[in-house]
């Protein structure tokens, strides 16, 4: 068996009797192919006899062939020394510093008259009805497994992604709405997070139509009548543009 790793990492050992002098933690590669990375142990502050110092992982390479252990030394102030492994203990490390990458479905698919399916991103662009999004995540190798699918959704772009369980997301709310989104792995790396920008409007605008307009009919072919646009207010749009036909000043 064996657990992965990421990042910087605290190793830490319980060392017995209490007259050790130092206790270093070297990690290495099963196959002794890469140069080992070293610590020296601080012992705890409160005088127990546990001993911990930190190893940064990233020095190691995270290819999915390398195993890794753990050597740990204790010399006592007489000079003696004792070493234990990690994998004494059944266990073996991996190192993954690789985080997942998420992606999502928001698209709308064409396929032509030849069946060829082409796809439009729907991010940013305005929609008039209810959008519904999946999210998908994939850990690169060597891949420690994809934990968590994260996601939050606001209207400010803000919000933290958190965990939820169906990366299956709904999003009826009128006007603009972000969904940020994010995943974690099994080793700890946590994906930067990215965002989509949902717009759905589906009122149609109101028109405020002005009163009736009468006309003389003067000569045979009608009449000329001038009128103002209408206005129209919308749930959504500041600013609504109007036309009408015939256009005014027109027969």
């Amino acid at each position: 068996d064996y657990y992965y790793i990421s990042g910087t990492v605290t190793v830490s050992a319980t060392v017995t009797p209490n007259d050790i002098s130092s206790v270093s933690f070297t990690m290495y590669d099963y196959y002794g192919e890469q140069e080992p990375q070293t610590c020296q142990g601080v012992p705890d502050e409160n005088g127990a006899s546990l001993w911990s110092c930190q190893i940064d992982t990233t020095q190691l390479s995270d290819s999915n062939d390398e195993l890794y252990d753990m050597e740990v030394t204790a010399i006592d102030t007489d000079g003696n020394s004792a070493i234990d492994y990690y994998s004494n203990w059944n266990y073996y490390f991996d190192i993954d510093n690789t985080a997942p990458s998420s992606s999502h479905d928001y698209f709308d698919a064409y396929e032509d008259e030849n069946g060829e399916v082409t796809y439009t991103d729907k991010n940013n662009t305005w929609q008039n009805v209810e959008q519904t999004i999946t999210l998908t995540a994939n850990d690169p190798e060597p891949s420690s497994g994809v934990s968590t699918p994260l996601y939050c959704i606001d209207t400010e772009n803000t919000c933290l992604p958190e965990f939820v369980q169906d990366p299956y997301i709904i999003i009826g709310q009128e006007g603009i709405t972000y969904l940020r989104y994010s995943s974690t792995d099994n080793a700890g790396n946590i994906e930067e997070t990215k965002f989509l920008i949902v717009k759905i409007d589906m009122t149609a605008p109101v028109i405020a139509a002005h009163e009736d307009v009468t006309a003389e009919v003067i000569i045979s072919e009608g009449a000329v009548v001038e009128y103002e646009n209408p206005t129209a207010t919308d749930n959504i749009d500041e600013s609504v543009d109007v036309s009408c036909l015939p256009l005014s000043g027109s027969l």
